[in-house]
């Protein structure tokens, strides 16, 4: 039998009013990330940190720009577009509730704005100090802590550190002008103050930003990410999956950020600035030189993998930790017409201290990036009117190599709209740092169209479905020549009463090598989910339903059946209870569930075999009254989970 006990503590939170309500706001959008895209952990991992940072730092709602709006991934193109009219025609909004006068923001999307704005006056301009931001400035620290009740084998047998996670995170805010912030965080098993981290934590994150200071409307010092155009070129922010991804396709820009997270991995370090330059011109530069995980050759005189798990818990790991350096420096320079077109260029620049040269043995690997020097440069475009919406960008390569992705968003309907994304990314393109749209895996040797349709009949029903064609043209990973794919979804969602019903089914089929073949084979799997969400007297329910079905040479069936329930009996507690009953004939037919987690945790382990997973949660809060703008709280927080056998 598998035992695991796991136990939180979040103390010396600082977040904003009205704690809880927030968290069942963030769960249910969480909940959907991972009821829809079935994303991986990661990149699940990724947005939940970057959504932290945006409701941690909310802007007044009657100041905020188009591009606070598109900053954020729930919004569509179509509602942020009645937002910015909204606001352009009724603002100063005094609350939430204005937001309802806009059909295209349904009650959840206005939650979710609910959290990231506030709905303040718009305050006299003054100038700004930065002796009157020192003393008018707010100060949060979060530290967070996991203790593992269980020991695992790199605890006995390898493991440098304690078996504790924690983290410790500072940050200070004074309006939308300045901010800055610093976080330390440990993984489990990682030393502190010791083997290799003699400074502390095994991963620090810091910077400091300001806004909106004369022409100056972007600045930050320390880590940051960065996106450019579509991301053919450079794309350090997090990725969507293909549901999610259809909000954001056809914004095409420059767009900077702080790194105030745990994740090791694509950030940036140095500065970051946007400028505009005049009324229709705007300048994004950045520049970067940071230490990188790599695994290098035996003489060390080479790279031979850039590593980004960030894990360096053993000797080994330790041995990887910053052992090559990166010096990166771009741009981008905007055209805006004010009439709906927007033109962009952009140019990268990627210098490393020893030469990348991956183990070319294996075929699929014989176009890798190669070298010590790589640059990248591109041309992206965007154009926007009431019915339909276009954006894309191309790029090539030191070597003239190309990739092309272009999107069309038409809006035939007030209650339907198709998204048309078309990709081309040749086999010998290489750009290190380059994140969009893919089926893939990278911005590299790959071809397809992605069509998807979304129509809402009525108030209650949601229709949405999609279908993906990719062509692979060189090897890749367990496919031997050229290889196809084809992704097809379709789901509904009704809603009546509080009762909440979400039917979706996804086929995919990929073209593949088996091991012991010679010739390809087409590798299908079958995806299907049923859940109803309700409210049973004082209980809110969730009952689901996953089966799956894989084939290749062999076939595999699995399913799970799932209840979950959550129980407030005071203002202060909520009592939370998982049953999961799952039998799957191997890993390939794996099923997944998500549980509820602490707040700004997201959890979704993958099942196999046969079993019985439960889980039961309790959650407190304690804070001062909500007519204060920042509440100091402690939140504490148990959680049991069992698996059989």
């Amino acid at each position: 039998m598998k035992r695991s006990i796991v136990l939180f503590f979040l103390l010396g939170q600082c977040c904003i009013a009205a704690l809880a309500q927030s968290e069942d706001i963030l769960e249910r959008y969480f909940n959907t990330l991972a009821t829809e895209e079935e994303l991986e952990s990661g990149s699940i991992e990724d947005i939940t940190e970057r959504l932290i940072y945006l409701l941690q730092h909310p802007k007044n709602i009657n100041e905020a720009t188009r591009e606070d709006f598109e900053a954020l991934p729930f919004l569509t193109d179509l509602q942020v577009e009645k937002l910015c009219e909204y606001l352009y025609h009724y603002a100063p909004l005094r609350s939430v509730g204005s937001l309802a006068m806009i059909p295209a923001i349904d009650s959840e999307t206005r939650d979710l704005l609910n959290l990231c704005f506030t709905f303040d006056e718009v305050p006299e301009r003054d100038t700004f100090s930065l002796g009157k931001a020192l003393r008018n400035g707010t100060h949060d620290i979060v530290a967070t802590g996991k203790i593992p009740f269980y020991t695992r084998k790199g605890d006995e047998y390898g493991y440098l550190g304690a078996r504790y996670a924690h983290s410790l995170r500072y940050t200070f805010k004074y309006g939308d002008k300045l901010s800055a912030g610093i976080i330390g965080a440990n993984d489990n098993g990682e030393p502190l103050f010791k083997h290799g981290n003699e400074k502390g934590y095994d991963h620090y994150a810091i910077y400091a930003q300001i806004k909106n200071i004369g022409r100056l409307k972007h600045a930050i010092v320390g880590h940051y990410r960065i996106r450019l155009g579509q991301g053919l070129t450079f794309n350090s922010n997090f990725s969507l999956g293909k549901l999610t991804q259809q909000n954001v396709i056809t914004r095409s820009t420059a767009a900077i950020s702080p790194h105030a997270s745990k994740m090791q991995y694509n950030f940036l370090q140095g500065a970051a600035a946007t400028v505009a330059l005049s009324r229709h011109f705007e300048l994004t530069a950045f520049a970067s030189s940071r230490a990188i995980d790599a695994t290098l050759s035996k003489d060390g005189k080479k790279i031979q993998t850039i590593l980004n798990s960030g894990y360096h818990r053993t000797s080994l790991e330790m041995q990887k930790k910053h052992n090559a350096h990166e010096t990166i420096v771009g741009g981008h320079l905007t055209f805006d017409t004010k009439k709906g077109f927007v033109f962009g260029i952009n140019a990268v620049y990627d210098k490393l201290n020893k030469p990348l040269s991956p183990d070319k043995r294996q075929i699929y690997r014989k176009y890798y990036p190669t070298g010590d020097t790589f640059s990248n440069y591109s041309v992206d475009y965007s154009y926007r009117s009431h019915k339909f919406s276009v954006a894309g960008e191309t790029a090539i390569d030191k070597d003239g190599a190309l990739a092309t992705l272009n999107h069309l968003l038409w809006r035939p309907l007030s209650n339907l709209q198709i998204n048309v994304s078309q990709r081309f990314y040749a086999y010998k393109y290489n750009a290190l740092h380059a994140e969009a749209f893919n089926e893939g895996g990278s911005v590299k040797n790959e071809s397809g169209v992605y069509v998807n349709a979304q129509w809402q009949p009525s108030a209650r029903l949601s229709l949405m479905a999609y279908t993906d064609y990719a062509y692979f043209a060189w090897d890749k990973y367990q496919a031997k020549g050229a290889s196809k794919c084809i992704d097809n979804l379709i789901q509904a969602t009704y809603k009546l009463n509080g009762v909440s019903l979400f039917a979706r089914y996804r086929f995919k089929a990929r073209q593949i090598t088996p091991s012991q073949k010679n010739q390809l084979w087409w590798r299908q799997e079958h995806r299907g989910r049923l859940n109803a969400t309700y409210k049973l007297k004082a209980v809110d329910m969730r009952t689901q339903v996953d089966v799956s079905h894989y084939q290749l040479t062999e076939r595999s069936f699995g399913w799970m059946a799932s209840q979950q329930a959550t129980y407030a009996p005071t203002s202060w507690l909520i009592l939370s209870a998982t049953f999961a009953y799952f039998h799957t004939e191997d890993y390939s037919s794996r099923v997944y569930l998500w549980e509820k987690q602490p707040l700004y945790s997201i959890y979704i382990p993958a099942y196999q075999g046969q079993g019985i997973r439960y889980s039961l949660f309790a959650w407190r809060n304690r804070s001062i009254p909500t007519q204060f703008r920042t509440s100091e709280s402690i939140h504490s927080v148990m959680k049991m989970t069992m698996e059989w056998p």
